[in-house]
């Protein structure tokens, strides 16, 4: 098999089941909605069609009876119901097993069993078929109430590069044959070339051909609309001309004339009771009527076009841009350092250097930006298994799925994500019955939303559930010795107690919860993305979680400050504000250790110095700055000699070069060359709490 064919199907297979999944979702609560249905047919069209033309036939002969239903929703015979939702989504998971498959060089039906699906759906199928359209009440009729027959002269010259568009021309007499009667056909060849000037990526042939059908001319058109703008395709109704031998005779094909292959309707033989109706002739071909935007914009020389890159190629070029811009700092330092001796029209030269690389870093960046609206899709079909695994009703709203992020970043937030949503309807959402006895519609709702604000990501994951029972939480908390009952917690820091690995107040472990994994999984990982995770909960009116996140993970804008002889950088996300404090503001209470009064409360300090045994700092916070930083819903005070400067920094993983550091997440090259260490937040808090009981 052609490499490179395998992975185009694959990677478009993977995206037609995204849109099919979210259509089908979308389908279930508005089942009249012609737009989605006909989405979702295209969708599992195209896999179908690209799984015969890349060879997967297994693929193939399963997505076809998955297509053959749609083809009776889109119709309108059937109308969804949810056993209906069910058997299609229990069919799209084993075309992702299947496409899991063909991704490890196995047989995509190696290890799956598709026959109970199959079995599934082809009952429903002939029920269908048996109940509503298995008479003749869709056949057109004349005044006679014989069926109508429709004669045509079809000519069909494809353009010659019609193979770079994926199209098999053999597949358009399928589907003439699926809609009626071939009665003679030609293949003209006398376009073929010699041997020596062959080129097997055109195509030469063409055919002239009479048609017997029940359908119209518009219909016979629509067949053919993926080619029909490029090509010449050229068909006559004959039906005017056919007691005229003179007429019929200038559309003879090989001295033959139509009527040497009509039969009467008297001769012919009675139709059976199962023959297809022209209703259902004429909505099979409807699957292929957006078709003929796309072609369009295909051969417009002024759309928009794409081409796919393999990621290790972008990552590439990613990492030569970050080499370019540690040069960069380093070329503006020596600018400024030897401003004296730099000869003329250097500074112009240099400033120029600096937007150029400014310019390619973004453009560069943005290559790797991707909407969230193929994560947020997902959560249609999350949600709806999640709530009906717990007899829940529950109503997904997205909003801002426009929103960029990067690619990589994307990726780890499915899972964090996901236990986020569990947590809302598994712990948050009530049964429709507890609902409506505290005055709630029955139904629960769950927002996903993504916006930009000051240069971050902000996602927010909310429900109109009980909310979270704090006292629960800081009784689970102290039972397991994390807290101690002398502890004057806030609010904050009590819902924050949530992320701690093992605390969970599930009542019973289910598949879903009760381990307490699940919010250490989310804190972790945001963690990782250098970003911030908020919660907000009210007693009966629900939970909120809102995420902070950085636009991209390797450029991260954050504050160089120094301590002693040392340079290290905090995350801008992290900080919250930065200044110098009074003495009279500073005291040292009993199990908190040295605190500063900050907006009201009293906060912690982070001494830098004894943190990392760095000599020569400032020790007296009157005499140097404090920088206020939050993460989890606590705040604490490091302890810094200066603020530098804040900048973008090219994040440099210490555990793939060299290995984990305590309280460091990562490091950047300064443009001296020197080396910054980042501090990781969330592991400063951690040891703070160990260390001092905060």
């Amino acid at each position: 098999m052609n490499d490179a064919l395998h992975d185009i199907y694959i990677q478009e297979a993977e995206d037609n089941l995204q849109i099919l999944e979210s259509a089908i979702i979308s389908i279930e609560e508005n089942p009249d909605d012609k737009d989605t249905i006909n989405e979702a047919f295209r969708a599992i069209h195209s896999i179908k069609g690209g799984a015969g033309l890349a060879g997967f036939s297994g693929i193939k002969d399963f997505t076809h009876i998955i297509e053959d239903l749609f083809e009776h929703i889109r119709s309108g015979v059937l109308r969804v119901q949810e056993n209906h939702i069910s058997v299609i989504l229990d069919s799209l998971d084993i075309i992702k097993m299947m496409i899991k498959n063909i991704k490890t060089n196995q047989d995509s039906n190696t290890g799956i069993d598709t026959e109970d699906i199959i079995s599934q759906i082809k009952k429903m199928i002939s029920r269908i078929d048996g109940a509503e359209i298995g008479g003749n009440e869709f056949e057109k009729k004349d005044e006679t109430g014989i069926s109508k027959r429709n004669f045509f002269h079809l000519n069909l010259k494809y353009y010659s590069e019609v193979f770079n568009s994926g199209i098999d021309p053999l597949m358009f007499i399928s589907d003439l044959e699926k809609a009626g009667k071939i009665l003679f056909i030609h293949t003209d060849t006398h376009e073929f070339p010699e041997i020596s000037e062959f080129n097997p990526e055109l195509f030469y042939l063409s055919w002239r051909l009479f048609f017997e059908t029940e359908i119209s001319e518009k219909d016979i058109y629509d067949i053919f609309c993926f080619v029909i703008d490029e090509s010449e395709i050229t068909i006559t109704n004959m039906n005017s001309i056919i007691d005229n031998p003179d007429a019929l005779a200038e559309f003879a094909i090989e001295g033959k004339t139509l009527s040497d292959f009509i039969i009467s309707e008297k001769e012919a033989e009675p139709a059976s009771s199962n023959k297809p109706t022209e209703h259902e002739k004429r909505e099979e071909h409807r699957k292929v009527e957006d078709r003929r935007k796309i072609d369009r914009r295909e051969s417009d020389p002024g759309a928009v076009s794409y081409i796919r890159v393999q990621t290790e190629k972008l990552e590439n070029i990613f990492n030569s841009v970050s080499e370019l811009l540690i040069l960069q700092a380093r070329l503006n330092m020596l600018t400024e350092e030897y401003s004296e001796d730099i000869p003329d029209g250097f500074d112009a030269v240099a400033d120029s250097l600096k937007n150029i690389t400014t310019i390619i870093q973004e453009q560069v960046t943005s290559l790797r930006m991707m909407s969230l609206s193929s994560t947020f899709d997902r959560f249609k079909r999350v949600v709806r298994d999640i709530a009906t695994e717990q007899g829940k009703k529950v109503i997904l709203f997205i909003e801002g799925q426009d929103t960029e992020l990067d690619k990589n970043m994307i990726e780890k937030l499915n899972d964090p994500l996901k236990h986020l949503v569990r947590n809302c309807i598994d712990h948050g959402i009530e049964t429709a019955d507890e609902r409506m006895r505290k005055g709630k519609k029955p139904e629960g709702q769950l927002r996903l939303s993504a916006s930009i604000e000051s240069g971050q990501v902000l996602i927010e994951i909310a429900d109109d559930g009980a909310g979270i029972n704090k006292e629960k939480i800081l009784q689970k908390a102290i039972e397991r010795k994390l807290v101690s009952k002398e502890q004057n917690l806030s609010e904050g820091e009590i819902l924050s107690l949530i992320f701690h690995p093992g605390l969970s107040t599930a009542e019973k472990v289910t598949d879903l919860s009760g381990r307490g994994v699940g919010m250490d999984v989310v804190k972790s990982t945001i963690t990782e993305l250098h970003g911030n995770i908020d919660i907000f909960s009210e007693d009966n009116k629900g939970t909120t979680f809102r995420l902070h996140l950085p636009l991209t993970l390797a450029i991260l804008d954050g504050m160089l400050v120094s301590v002693g002889n040392e340079k290290y950088i905090l995350p801008t996300l992290s900080i919250l504000e930065i200044f110098r404090p009074l003495a009279e503001h500073l005291k040292t209470i009993s199990a908190k250790g040295e605190v500063v009064f900050f907006r009201g409360d009293y906060i912690p300090i982070i001494r830098l110095h004894a943190l990392f045994n760095i000599d020569n700092a400032i020790a007296e916070p009157s005499d140097a700055q404090l920088i206020v930083v939050y993460s989890g819903g606590m705040k604490a005070a490091i302890l810094v000699d200066t603020v530098l400067e804040q900048f973008q920094i090219v994040l440099k993983s210490l555990q793939r070069n060299f290995h984990k550091v305590e309280n460091i997440s990562s490091a950047t090259i300064l443009g001296n060359g020197d080396v910054a260490l980042i501090l990781d937040i969330q592991n400063l808090f951690q040891n703070l709490v160990k260390t001092n009981n905060v």
